[in-house]
């Protein structure tokens, strides 16, 4: 069961959405893992996993560049790393594979 309402995972889920919504190419955002149902001074890390149509985005180097700064960013705030797994617009198929297997939250 998801813990949807721990104080500072609503604030996690806020802060990414912000984070991510302003990409047009980000067609699915998910919360996954532990963050979803333990409290946030026991997890290690926050998973996202996102799908991106990148025949809409800019290049591949120039969104790591900004995926690494929103990385940093979230570090700072909220003191925990944050794990993107990315799959691409040809991955539909592993991307539900991927999803169905885990608890989740859509953000986008």
């Amino acid at each position: 069961m998801t813990n949807v309402q721990n104080s500072d995972l609503k604030k996690v889920k806020e802060w990414l959405v912000s984070a991510f919504s302003k990409f047009d190419f980000i067609d699915d955002l998910y919360l996954i893992g532990s963050a979803l149902n333990k409290n946030h001074k026991d997890i290690n890390d926050i998973d996202v996993v996102q799908r991106i149509d990148f025949d809409n985005s800019p290049k591949i180097y120039e969104y790591s560049q900004l995926l690494m700064a929103i990385r940093i960013d979230f570090a700072i705030k909220f003191s925990h790393s944050l794990h993107v797994t990315t799959f691409t617009q040809n991955e539909l198929k592993e991307f539900d594979e991927f999803i169905s297997k885990n608890s989740y939250i859509k953000l986008i």
